[in-house]
């Protein structure tokens, strides 16, 4: 039951906005906003007002990722569907510190491997492409030559 409540509360953090966003890397790390402001030099209720925005700016935002582990590039790169899936392999703290844990996944890594996954994906996507594009290229031109010779022979 335990697992089921942090697992919706996850949830409910993963949406496009900055401040979700926020909320989410947090909440992976298991602080409180309390914990986040020390950490980053803010107040809990700064940090409050920062999870309320949906676009943080990014001097702010740098200040604040930066004790959780989170590049900007990676803040900016993560959208919902990685941090569903990350919710979805998280356990509670009883669970993920007990003493007999075997889960040594840092959640953070394991979404910039995802996103370095989809950079991957993406450009082997351009590629096939542009492959896709030359031999579409190269079978028009044939079939224009191929064309102007029958349209030669109906001539003579």
């Amino acid at each position: 039951m335990k697992t089921k409540v942090l697992k919706s509360r996850l949830m409910s953090t993963a949406a496009t906005t900055d401040g979700a966003k926020l909320t989410f890397f947090r909440t992976l790390r298991g602080w409180s906003q309390t914990q986040l402001g020390e950490e980053s030099g803010l107040s809990q209720q700064e940090i409050s007002e920062l999870e309320a925005l949906a676009h943080i700016p990014s001097d702010e935002l740098q200040r604040v990722l930066e004790p959780l582990g989170v590049t900007l590039q990676l803040f900016r790169e993560v959208d919902d569907r990685v941090m569903q899936a990350m919710v979805f392999n998280q356990y509670n703290n009883h669970q993920a510190f007990g003493p007999f844990n075997t889960n040594h996944i840092n959640p953070v890594e394991e979404v910039m491997k995802l996103v370095e996954e989809i950079k991957r994906l993406n450009a082997e996507v351009l590629r096939v492409e542009r492959e896709k594009n030359e031999l579409l290229q190269k079978t028009n031109e044939t079939l224009l030559k191929l064309f102007d010779r029958l349209g030669g022979k109906d001539n003579q």
